[in-house]
């Protein structure tokens, strides 16, 4: 009983090396990388302009924590208006008071350089 024939020798070819495939797929890779560079590089800033918008719109507009709005007005201090300053301010309007000097218009200016 043979093992081998004669016809199995001539039949079986080397098997090719990996690595050669390997290099023989980048080289297209590379060659279709080079021919549509442009195309590649505006879609990826495409793609990275859209990331950012989306992410900037994400942070313009974030969710409303009921817990944390409800702490921060309890931390702010709620202003009194006293009611008769209110009422002195609308007599003083009223009475249409001027904040003019009481000052004397032919005062000499002891400072000035004559």
């Amino acid at each position: 009983m043979k093992l081998f024939s004669a016809k199995d020798n001539k039949a079986s070819k080397p098997k090719k090396n990996g690595l050669s495939d390997i290099k023989k797929t980048l080289s297209k890779l590379s060659g279709l990388l080079t021919r549509f560079e442009s195309l590649i590089i505006i879609l990826l800033c495409g793609i990275l302009l859209a990331l950012t918008a989306t992410k900037m719109l994400r942070l313009i507009d974030p969710p409303i924590n009921e817990d944390r709005v409800q702490e921060n007005t309890a931390k702010l201090k709620q202003i009194h208006i006293d009611q008769k300053i209110i009422e002195r301010i609308k007599q003083l309007s009223d009475s249409q008071t001027s904040p003019k000097p009481n000052f004397q218009n032919d005062r000499t200016n002891p400072f000035s350089e004559d």
